[in-house]
Parts: C-alpha cells; sequence; structure tokens
C-alpha cells in the first residue's frame, strides 16, 4: 500500500507550440452528399510528437481544424452505421 502522507513538488517546464497551420476540408457521403441532420461526424488530428486537437464537422460537411508546423494524422468518426469512417491520412 502506498503512503499518501508524504508531500512532494516538482517543477516543470512545458514548452507549447503556436498552431500555424490549419487543414480544411469537406467529408462527404459516395454519392457526395453532405452527411445527414442526425448523424454525428467529428474528426482529430495527431502527430507523433504527441499533439492531438478535434473538431466537428459542419452540416455542409467541412472542417477545419488547427495544428501545429509538423506531419498530422486525420482520422475521421460517424455515428451513422451504414458507413465506415475513411481510413486515417497522415498529411505533411
Amino acid at each position: 500500500e502506498q503512503d499518501n502522507s508524504v508531500v512532494e513538488s516538482y517543477d516543470l517546464t512545458i514548452e507549447v507550440q503556436r498552431f500555424t497551420a490549419q487543414i480544411s476540408g469537406k467529408i462527404l457521403r459516395p454519392d457526395g452528399s453532405a452527411p445527414a441532420s442526425g448523424d454525428y461526424v467529428s474528426m482529430g488530428a495527431t502527430s507523433q510528437s504527441g499533439f492531438w486537437n478535434s473538431g466537428r464537422i459542419d452540416a455542409n460537411g467541412s472542417f477545419s481544424v488547427k495544428v501545429p508546423p509538423s506531419t498530422v494524422t486525420l482520422q475521421f468518426w460517424t455515428s451513422n452505421r451504414d458507413y465506415t469512417s475513411p481510413d486515417s491520412t497522415t498529411y505533411s
């Protein structure tokens, strides 16, 4: 059992990066139409350095996410069980 009565403190230095890039696009159904109004569709952007950001898809299927200058992988999710999300795609 761990003794939680010992007080510990740490000094951390965290370096943040400014989001200086933006990825925008559109996700559509196979017939070219936007996702249905009741469908929940979201997207995420990740990098090997640990960056993560996410966003929702609007009613027209458009999305936009700010990212740091790096290689990122985009992933998409949908609540509509009639469709599968596209494969993850990596961009530099």
